[in-house]
């Protein structure tokens, strides 16, 4: 609904619609709907979105795809399009059809909430009924008119003679003067104006259908016979206004968006055209109601979709005639796309079109000539008031009126020169004929100037034509370039122009409209000094805090940026003359006493923009590099953060990726990270990611073979080709780090001079920057816990790092690394790390979640680090090339750069097929014999990105995992040796610390001889074997004990329970909850032994017992020593 119906009429202007969805709770309103439209099934996503399945009638929504976003005020459907800021008009449009009245009743009855005082609800009940009648009466004057024009489809001959005898003057003035055709009169919003008898026949006629409609919709209590004559009232009194003198006149209907109509022009045909004294407008619901606009109401869009509307666009003309003419001609010629709308005259605020819905408008007056249309007086007032609506400008008006010296409007044109002329110059190249409102400005200025001398004579000129511009960024843009080529301060012709607006109410908007221009308001957070608000300045590309209430503390950080404040009011938003002489008059320090004020009216204008700032807890933060999010109506969205722009991508019908660039770091409640430079990447603008969607999954696969034929063979690895193949793979996968759910941790290692590096350099760069193919990674070489932190908080890109070993030398180095490989077991499970760290005395939260790639000398230290990496080991080969020598033999610079344009811009439109490749890969590598042989899960998951990559690109995917898992058997199976419960059982069984006689054994040899076993029993050495359950029993007091196994080991200062903790891991440990069933206890006090549950531990070594016993038959036994046993355990090779 639009606004500007009176300080006295209870309508709804952008600022209140959105008002009343702050008004309302979240909880509250899907509450509401949940009662009364329970199949919508409303769900809350975040702390400011509803979503749910379409309210609108006739749109059967089986994926939720509708939503209300509270933090902008919107409520629309993604697949039928409808989009509205107002809740009220919402719930009329709605299923429900509620009037304004019912709406408000309704939601207090459920919310406890009034929206608005008590007196006003009335009103509203009024207004909506005031707007039925409209409507009532643009149906009744339409259908009057297709009577007239067509008397004998209306009533035979007496229709004619009914024609010639009332209205046969409107008729020869629309159909034969004025040219417009009969057969489209239905879809018009014109008609003729009967006898007050006739049109309140006309419209009862017209509710009683609706009415009749509405009962076979189980939807009748809008056209009730209560309310069908309220309306009619309505119309009563509407109908004497027009005194007899205007019967037959012609009716033009206006309106204030494409379902609302505002008022009734009314037009006597007049053979010399002549407008004085022949146009009478009815009133509104208010005295000051704007005109509206004539065409945005109309027939013919009554049943066009959402989505139709969304596409339209609008071209705004001067009079009714003009927008008659080129509409009609539109619907002859199908040329479909364009609304058109008349102005008019001056009484309508342009920026009033955005609370239609459009968002920018194309303006086409008539012929700026003085002698014939004077057309740029309209357009200069209609520009005047255009601070929100995106305008722009006809400036080829030479062309469109040709030679034609009695062309002077759109009209003429179409009619005298045809609408082929008129489409190919007007609509056809509409990119190119329409000019932005400052450029307009700028050219008409520059040329009016060479007219002119005087300094004084070119600042009005500049100012004249610099009141049409009313955004602050096209304002700065024209001050710039006309002041330097008129030779004029920028200040002064600003000062001229904000004359017209110069008082404090004014003033305070344009320093409203500056900041909302020159910054982005992100989030509020509440701190122990108070609310503080995050904003991205758009100029320097800096994050700019606000602190409520502290004004210096305002104007200090926004010289931060600006520089200069005093400069800045003057050049950007202009200082009002009262505020300077009100100064003058009591110091001499004019600019020093104006900072105080200027930081007074800066918080004043502040306080409106927090309004609808989201707090900072409700918000996402969206890092560095590419990002894949559900777009709310079961779809993806992917974002690409390069620091400076962020691009955001949906899939068409087609399959590829329509790519858009964000105004600003946000989207809804995403915040991106911000860098003062952009990420280097191959990704420059909207045409390299277009460029991306021609790559073919054939393409992709010849990229990974070209990397895996032609650059693999530079580097000698200990895997050989299938090493080769798994990195082209890998590279391929981590070309688009977010597509993977889960996260891998890469490891380059091998002896020095092997190529560690520049293998490295093929990833991330490095040391070697022409060898980088991928774009989404950040190499390091000087890192620290805190550098990683703040760096990849909520970032995709991979993390590349340089000589990454705890056993360096440095000492601090070693302490960092260490760390950071607590980071990162757990920052590659999906959903990351989550970080908590205290900032300024506030705790963060960071999400850390990417994947890595690091060079290293040594094998990892710990198990738990082994099995959560893949390690890549180069080899040293004598006489091996250098890589770049065997790369720049195989493969050229500009071949080489076409495999990194292909990997990091032709992948991103397969998301959704990686994704499906991903979760049947990884369902298959977990099934029971998938591996031929036995491999760590935790392993498994390394080989889940370069898999689902092959499967997706046809490859050999089971063949490549095996392969490449294979290679590393001999490996994993070390690392599993070195598991801390597998070296706490070999000590244990394999020391020989059992003193018989003058001799020492150990646990392996007494088991190993069935004659000698029980004399295991009689020590107290803490190990005991039950030979009839087949169990080794551990206790822990006894193996630490003085004597025992383990008293001259590392372990024996140990705590008892955490060496049970951690045997009770070994695969052949027996759970403590069948010690009773094994009859434990029972067994131990046979043996003269007693411990309790918590500390013992039992172990199944019957078939370990009967393999040792069979091998002692087939050989020697091991002799027993005399030596006393070492405090090192000794190296096992179980």
């Amino acid at each position: 609904m639009s606004r500007g119906k009176g300080a006295s009429t209870p309508s709804l202007s952008n600022r209140d619609a959105v008002e009343l969805f702050r008004r309302v709770d979240i909880s509250q309103l899907g509450h509401v709907f949940r009662r009364y439209l329970p199949d919508s099934d409303p769900q809350q996503k975040g702390a400011q979105r509803l979503r749910m399945h379409c309210v609108l009638p006739g749109h059967p929504d089986h994926h939720p795809s509708f939503e209300v976003d509270f933090r902008t005020g919107v409520a629309s459907c993604n697949v039928c399009h409808y989009r509205t800021r107002n809740l009220l008009q919402l719930f009329q449009d709605s299923k429900l059809g509620w009037g304004y009245a019912q709406s408000l009743k309704e939601l207090q009855a459920v919310t406890g909430v009034r929206l608005v005082p008590e007196k006003l609800e009335a009103q509203y009940d009024r207004l909506d009924i005031h707007r039925e009648a409209l409507k009532a009466i643009a149906w009744a004057t339409n259908k009057h008119l297709i009577d007239l024009a067509h008397p004998r489809e209306g009533g035979g001959e007496k229709g004619a003679e009914l024609t010639a005898l009332l209205g046969q003057a409107s008729i020869d003035w629309l159909f034969e003067q004025r040219g417009h055709k009969r057969d489209l009169i239905h879809t018009m919003p014109y008609g003729v104006w009967p006898t007050p008898v006739t049109l309140l026949s006309l419209c009862e006629q017209r509710l009683l259908s609706l009415a009749s409609q509405g009962y076979a919709s189980d939807a009748p209590s809008r056209y009730s016979a209560e309310r069908r004559e309220k309306i009619l009232d309505v119309v009563r009194e509407l109908a004497k206004h027009p005194g007899a003198e205007w019967s037959h006149a012609v009716v033009f209907i206006t309106g204030h968006d494409l379902s609302t109509p505002a008022r009734i022009r009314l037009r006597r045909p007049d053979t010399t055209n002549q407008k004085d004294g022949n146009i009478l407008v009815l009133p509104g619901f208010s005295e000051d109601e704007p005109n509206g606009y004539f065409g945005l109401y109309a027939p013919h869009l009554a049943n066009i979709s959402y989505k139709e509307r969304e596409s339209l666009k609008l071209l705004a003309v001067e009079g009714e005639n003009d927008t008659l003419t080129i509409a009609e001609a539109l619907i002859e010629n199908r040329n479909e796309g364009w609304l058109v709308i008349g102005t008019c005259g001056l009484a309508n605020d342009t920026d009033s079109l955005t609370q239609a819905g459009f968002d920018s408008a194309y303006f086409l007056h008539d012929h700026p000539s003085p002698s014939r249309g004077r057309g740029e007086v309209w357009l200069r007032d209609r520009l005047s008031s255009c601070a929100q609506l995106n305008a722009f400008v006809f400036n080829q008006w030479d062309k469109l009126a040709t030679s034609n010296g009695f062309v002077k409007d759109p009209d003429d044109v179409v009619r005298l020169l045809g609408f082929d002329h008129f489409h190919e110059c007007v609509l056809a190249d509409y990119r190119n004929v329409f000019v932005t409102c400052d450029e307009w400005a700028f050219q008409r200025a520059s040329v009016d100037a060479q007219e002119v001398t005087g300094i004084r004579e070119k600042t009005d000129l500049a100012a004249k034509f610099g009141e049409c511009v009313r955004h602050p960024a096209q304002l700065a843009s024209y001050l710039d370039r006309i002041s330097q080529v008129l030779g004029l301060s920028p200040a002064e012709i600003r000062a001229l122009i904000i004359k017209g607006q110069d008082d404090e109410a004014g003033f305070i908007q344009r320093v409203v409209e500056t900041l909302s221009n020159d910054f982005y308001f992100l989030y509020r957070e509440d701190t122990p000094r108070g609310a503080k608000v995050t904003t991205y300045h758009r100029d320097s590309r800096k994050p700019v805090t606000f602190m409520a209430g502290d004004n210096p503390g305002t104007l200090a950080a926004l010289s931060n940026v600006v520089g200069d404040i005093y400069t800045y009011f003057q050049q950007r938003i202009g200082i009002p003359v009262w505020l300077v002489e009100s100064r003058v008059e009591k110091t001499a320090s004019v600019i020093k006493e104006l900072q105080r004020t200027l930081g007074d009216y800066t918080g004043i204008a502040l306080q409106a923009l927090y309004q609808g700032i989201p707090a900072k807890n409700a918000c996402e933060y969206i890092g560095l590099g590419p990002h894949s999010r559900d777009d709310g109506f079961g779809g993806t969205i992917q974002y690409i953060n390069l620091g400076t722009v962020v691009y955001a991508g949906h899939y068409r019908p087609d399959g590829t990726m329509q790519w858009r660039t964000l105004d600003g770091p946000t989207d809804g409640n995403r915040i991106f990270a911000t860098t003062p430079v952009k990420h280097k990447t191959v990704i420059n603008s909207l045409t390299d990611l277009e460029a991306g969607n021609a790559v073919t999954l054939a393409r992709l696969k010849q990229v990974v073979k070209d990397i895996a034929t032609k650059i693999m063979p530079a580097w000698s690895l200990k895997g050989g080709n299938s090493d080769s193949l798994l990195i082209a793979y890998f590279l391929a996968d981590l070309a688009m780090p977010h597509f993977r759910p889960d996260k891998v941790h890469l490891h380059i290692v091998g002896p020095s001079q092997t190529g560690k590096s520049s293998l490295m350099a093929l990833f991330c760069g490095g040391q070697i920057p022409q060898l980088q193919l991928l774009d989404f990674i950040q190499y390091l070489t000087n890192y620290s816990p805190a550098s990683i932190y703040n760096g990849f908080n909520g970032a995709s890109i991979t993390c590349a790092l340089d000589e990454f070993s705890a056993e360096a030398d440095n000492e601090m180095k070693s302490r960092q690394v260490n760390n950071l490989l607590e980071l990162f077991r757990q920052s590659g499970f999906e959903g990351g790390a989550q970080v908590s760290r205290v900032i300024n005395g506030q705790t963060t939260y960071l999400t850390l979640w990417f994947n890595t790639i690091a060079t290293s000398i040594h094998l990892p230290k710990n198990v738990q680090d082994a099995n959560r990496r893949l390690e890549i080991q180069t080899i040293a080969k004598p006489g091996h090339p250098n890589p770049m020598t065997t790369i720049s033999a195989n493969i050229t610079p500009e071949e080489f750069a076409e495999l990194r344009r292909v990997l990091n811009t032709g992948l991103f439109k397969f998301h959704d097929l990686y994704r499906k490749h991903y979760a049947e890969v990884i369902a298959e590598m977990n099934t029971k014999g998938f591996f031929p042989f036995d491999v760590d899960t935790r392993f498994v998951r390394n080989f889940y990105g370069p898999a689902a990559m092959c499967s997706m690109l046809g490859g050999s995917w089971r063949e490549l995992v095996i392969a490449s898992a294979r290679a590393r058997l001999g490996t994993q199976e070390l690392y599993q040796q070195s598991s801390p419960h597998l070296i706490l059982m070999e000590t244990l069984i394999r020391s020989s610390s059992i003193r018989l006689g003058n001799h020492f054994t150990s646990v392996i040899n007494l088991l190993g001889d069935r004659e000698n076993t029980p004399r295991l029993n009689s020590t107290t050495h803490g190990v005991l074997y039950d030979e009839a359950k087949g169990v080794l029993v551990i206790d822990w007091i006894a193996v630490q004990s003085n004597g025992g196994i383990l008293h001259r080991t590392e372990y024996a200062r140990e705590q008892a329970f955490r060496l049970k903790h951690l045997l009770d891991q070994h695969p052949l440990a027996v759970p403590q909850a069948e010690y009773g069933e094994l009859q434990v206890r029972e067994f131990m006090a046979a043996c003269g032994n007693a411990a309790p549950a918590m500390l013992i531990s039992v172990i199944q070594f019957k078939d370990v017992v009967t393999l040792l016993r069979e091998s002692t038959q087939r050989k020697p036994a091991v002799p027993a020593t005399t030596e006393a046993p070492s405090a090192t355990p000794p190296k096992t090779n179980v």
